[in-house]
């Protein structure tokens, strides 16, 4: 009986210790089942947070890849947005014009400066502007920076020596200084190898383009001047003068005057080769006069002597660099009269 009675009470008491075992599991699986829910919900969330901020397809985009308008990024390099053109790009540039960046909204396609580069992300539009990946901006900023001429063109040897980091756009170097035997104190020109103060003024102008061209073309006039000329593109409907330097013959301007246009202080490309290499980094100079019927005069060419001396050691442009326009057009300018023995003097001479 008393065995009977224990074997009972053990029952019970087996009986009430796994009872609560029972519930505490239940009430754990309940649990279990509501944290998922609350985490897939709480997923879920996070993912619609994101895609009312991002397009799905940056879902997967690391954190620090954030949008930027293109405006800021023009700002931050001290360039300037300009609308879409015709051709469906995007030109991002000095407010003076010249070198650029090309956005292709709808591509990955992006160009600095002439160099091709692949964006992670096409640019797209949102709220009536365009957005790039920052990823992107951070790459095209390096590429413009790092290509951006210091003072002088960027190429290995002028750079090198000057060292430093690279300048943000539009924030122009001081020209280098000119050897003594080209600083006379008078305006006149003691020689042809000499700069009068008048010229050195007008030439030696804060350089923000990488000029690897000089480019020599005749007028193809008897006569005519810088002002004249620009006054007959803009009749063409140009945006003025094409041409760097126009070299006058007597009739119109001095003989062997040099005039500078608007494009050489203000370091824009030039609109008078017929060709982007040429326009972009030749110096175009124009000498007054048809020299298919008639030769340059002794002034002329003493005059382009020394401006084309003076703006190879400037610019750093190599004497093998020299090109008539006949070069790499179908033309006869700068006409068949013109020397065909004519060079100037690279860096290294001066």
């Amino acid at each position: 009986m008393r065995g009977s009675m224990g074997r009972q009470r053990q029952r019970s008491f087996g009986s009430a210790t796994t009872a609560p075992s029972g519930r505490l599991r239940r009430v754990v699986e309940r649990f279990c089942a509501m944290a998922v829910l609350v985490a897939g919900l709480t997923s879920a969330l996070g993912i619609a947070g994101c895609a009312s901020t991002e397009p799905a397809d940056d879902v997967d985009a690391p954190a620090n890849a954030i949008a930027v308008p293109v405006d800021e990024l023009a700002s931050s390099l001290g360039l300037e947005a300009k609308s879409m053109d015709h051709r469906r790009r995007v030109i991002i540039q000095p407010t003076w014009g010249g070198d650029r960046i090309l956005l292709f909204p709808g591509t990955t396609t992006v160009t600095v400066r002439g160099a091709r580069y692949t964006a992670q992300r096409a640019p797209w539009n949102t709220g009536g502007q365009l957005w790039l990946d920052s990823r992107d901006v951070r790459a095209i900023q390096t590429m413009w920076r790092e290509s951006t001429p210091l003072g002088r063109p960027s190429r290995p040897g002028p750079r090198a020596a000057t060292g430093g980091a690279a300048p943000r756009s539009g924030v122009s170097r001081l020209p280098p200084k000119l050897p003594t035997s080209q600083r006379p104190d008078t305006d006149s020109t003691a020689s042809a190898g000499q700069l009068s103060a008048r010229e050195r003024r007008d030439w030696a102008v804060p350089l923000r383009r990488d000029w690897r061209y000089i480019v020599v073309h005749h007028s193809a006039t008897p006569s005519g001047s810088a002002a004249s000329f620009h006054a007959a593109h803009l009749k063409r409907g140009w945006d003025g003068l094409g041409y760097h330097f126009v070299i006058g013959n007597g009739r119109g301007m001095g003989d062997g005057e040099v005039q500078s246009g608007f494009r050489w202080p203000r370091q824009r490309e030039g609109a008078h080769a017929g060709s982007d290499l040429f326009n972009q980094h030749g110096i175009g100079i124009c000498l007054v006069g048809d020299l298919s019927t008639t030769k340059p005069t002794r002034r002329q060419m003493a005059a382009l002597q020394r401006l084309s001396d003076f703006l190879s050691m400037y610019c750093r442009i190599s004497p093998e660099n020299l090109r008539l326009h006949r070069d790499f057009r179908k033309t006869e300018c700068p006409g068949r009269f013109f020397p065909r023995s004519f060079r100037f003097a690279g860096a290294s001479a001066h």
